[in-house]
């Protein structure tokens, strides 16, 4: 008797997992994919399971130089008019393709666009967001559900100055960007980036740089720092500013950086008064 109830009961149980797995909708890892100038992909851009025929073109101006982004979707054409590019076919979940445009932009610098394809064209997905809150800013990686960006301070297009100091060793820092599932665009997962470089950079400003104890206050009981001092970048704070011009509205991203001087830290808003040198 006591069997026959087990046999049942187990058979009830099994039943009801098969049904709860069976409402629950997994998604496949999230990928990204470099894409290739004039190769024919297959890939689902519009996130409705089936896949669309994707290429893109460019014209070529000079032997490494080319203009325009011409992408084409079953044949259609839409140029979203960039010139040199690394693009990218990013599979957040099934319902979230995009695609990612990393574009550089002659004396602009280098920035990231994301797009989703709907109703027939490319559309901005970036959610309001600047991807990659510097002129120099690169697609990184994805880990997890993580889109990473790897963005740096850039000359000569800079807020802050950095004096006898080789680009490649400007100090950078880590984005990290998701997406939010229900409006199909991406945002940034929080205001602070961690900048992993371990090269010091010495102070070579004529008044002493009195920085704060956080991003958001104004109490300069940071360390202070005076002509001479080695400094390492270790944060930055990605503050959103908004501001109207004779009725205009013009945003931007203020960049306030931690560093730290012999174990002590403190927080300023980037300024070219603040000058920096190899240390």
């Amino acid at each position: 008797m006591r069997t026959g109830k087990s046999r049942f009961l187990a058979t009830v149980l099994f039943t009801l997992l098969l049904t709860i797995l069976g409402s629950v909708q997994i998604y496949a890892a999230p990928k990204i994919v470099k894409l290739k100038r004039g190769v024919t992909y297959k890939y689902d851009f519009t996130g409705d399971g089936k896949a669309e025929s994707f290429k893109y073109t460019q014209r070529q101006v000079y032997d490494d130089s080319y203009t325009g982004l011409y992408t084409y979707v079953n044949g259609k054409m839409q140029n979203l008019d960039y010139n040199q590019v690394a693009v990218y076919y990013y599979s957040f979940n099934r319902s979230n393709p995009f695609l990612v445009v990393n574009h550089h932009s002659g004396g602009y610098g280098t920035g990231i666009d994301v797009y989703r394809y709907s109703n027939g064209k490319f559309r901005d997905a970036s959610g309001g967001y600047w991807i990659g809150t510097s002129n120099a800013s690169y697609f990184n990686k994805i880990s997890g559900n993580k889109f990473i960006v790897k963005a740096r301070v850039r000359k000569p297009h800079q807020s802050m100055s950095f004096k006898q100091v080789k680009n490649s060793d400007l100090p950078y820092w880590i984005e990290q960007y998701s997406v939010n599932t229900n409006t199909h665009k991406m945002y940034r997962v929080t205001p602070y980036a961690n900048m992993p470089g371990t090269q010091k950079y010495k102070y070579c400003g004529s008044s002493v740089l009195r920085t704060n104890s956080s991003p958001k206050k104004n109490d300069r009981k940071g360390v202070q720092i005076k002509y001479g001092t080695k400094v390492q970048f270790v944060q930055v704070y990605l503050k959103p500013v908004i501001k109207y011009y004779n009725g205009r509205k013009d945003s931007y991203i203020c960049r306030i950086f931690k560093v730290k001087v012999n174990g002590r830290t403190g927080w300023f808003e980037e300024s070219t008064n603040y000058p920096f040198t190899d240390s």
